[in-house]
C-alpha cells in the first residue's frame, strides 16, 4: 500500500473518470491541481465531442458515460484542462535529462462541442483569464525530462507504462478489425470516395479472409526489436532515482497499462507494471 491513493487503469482515457472519482473521494480538489504526465505520447489531441461543454459534469456517472462513449486514448487530458481540474501540466516524454520549458496556454470552446487549443496572448487573453471568462480554460504547460521541478502541490502523478518500453508499439496486438458484409466490403473496394477512404489519414483497410470480410484499422508501427529486460530495468531505475530526488510527493498516482491498445507490448506488460509498482512502494509505502 502507498501513503497516497493509487489507481490502475487498462487504457488511458479512463483517467478522466478516475480523476473525477478522486475529486469525489476528496483525494484532490476539484480545481487547480498539477498533472505530471509521464508518457511516451503527449495525449493532447482534441477537437469535437458529443458533449455540451457549456455545462459542467454534475455527477460521476456523467463523467463515466462521457469517458467511455466520447473519449479516445489520446484526447482525455484537454477536457480536464478546460474544466480547470488542472491548472498546470508537466509533460515528460524523454528519458534523457532536459530542463523543463514553460509557457502559458489556453483551450477555447467553439460553440458547445469543440475544444480548440490556442496560443495565450496576454494582450488578448489576460482579462479573460483574470475574470474567469466562460468558454476559456487556461493552464501553464511545462515540457522536459528528468530535471528538477521545484516544489509542487496537489500533484496527480499519471504514468503510462509505455514510457519505459515503447520500442515496438502497436505491432504486438491482434488485428483491430470488425466484420462486415460482402456488400459493404465490395462497396469499400470499388468506391474511391467511400467515406472511410477519404479520412485525414488512410487508416482503414478492407480485407477478405476465409470467406469473411472486415474493415481493419491499420496504424504504422516501428520495426525495432523489443526492449530487453535489462534496458527496461535500467529505465525504470533511472526514473525512480529522479523521482525520489524531487521536493514533492503526489496527492494521487494513476497508472495506465496500455496493453490492450498495444502501446505497451503485451509480453512485457506484467514485468513493467511489477517494476513500477515496486518503485512506487520503495518511495512511498
Amino acid at each position: 500500500m502507498l501513503k497516497m491513493p493509487f489507481l490502475t487503469m487498462e487504457e488511458h482515457h479512463e483517467a478522466f473518470y478516475y480523476w473525477g472519482f478522486a475529486v469525489e473521494k476528496g483525494w484532490i480538489p476539484p480545481q487547480g491541481n498539477v498533472l505530471f504526465h509521464v508518457d511516451h505520447h503527449d495525449d493532447l489531441t482534441c477537437g469535437g465531442y458529443f458533449h455540451d461543454f457549456s455545462k459542467s459534469f454534475l455527477t460521476l456517472e456523467e463523467r463515466r458515460v462521457f469517458t467511455y462513449s466520447a473519449l479516445g486514448i489520446a484526447d482525455f487530458i484537454v477536457p480536464a484542462l478546460y474544466e480547470g481540474l488542472f491548472s498546470q501540466m508537466f509533460n515528460m516524454k524523454g528519458l534523457v535529462k532536459q530542463p523543463f520549458s514553460t509557457e502559458e496556454r489556453l483551450i477555447r470552446l467553439r460553440g458547445k462541442h469543440v475544444l480548440e487549443p490556442a496560443k495565450y496572448i496576454p494582450f488578448l487573453h489576460a482579462d479573460k483569464r483574470r475574470d474567469g471568462a466562460d468558454g476559456y480554460g487556461f493552464y501553464t504547460y511545462h515540457e522536459g525530462a528528468l530535471s528538477d521541478t521545484g516544489m509542487l502541490e496537489n500533484v496527480v502523478l499519471d504514468i503510462d507504462l509505455d514510457y519505459f518500453c515503447w520500442d515496438n508499439s502497436l505491432s504486438t496486438t491482434a488485428p483491430k478489425r470488425i466484420e462486415i458484409t460482402k456488400e459493404a466490403y465490395e462497396e469499400f473496394c470499388e468506391n474511391p470516395y467511400h467515406p472511410f477512404r477519404i479520412l485525414p489519414r488512410a487508416l482503414i483497410r478492407a480485407e477478405a479472409e476465409n470467406g469473411k470480410y472486415y474493415l481493419r484499422y491499420m496504424e504504422a508501427s516501428t520495426e525495432e526489436a523489443l526492449a530487453e529486460e535489462k534496458q527496461i530495468r535500467a529505465r525504470i531505475e533511472h526514473f525512480f532515482n529522479w523521482l525520489g530526488s524531487q521536493l514533492w510527493e503526489p496527492a494521487l498516482v494513476t497508472i495506465c497499462r496500455s496493453a490492450h491498445s498495444g502501446y505497451l507490448p503485451r509480453e512485457q506488460a506484467e514485468l513493467v507494471e511489477e517494476l513500477v509498482c515496486e518503485g512506487l512502494k520503495r518511495l512511498w509505502a
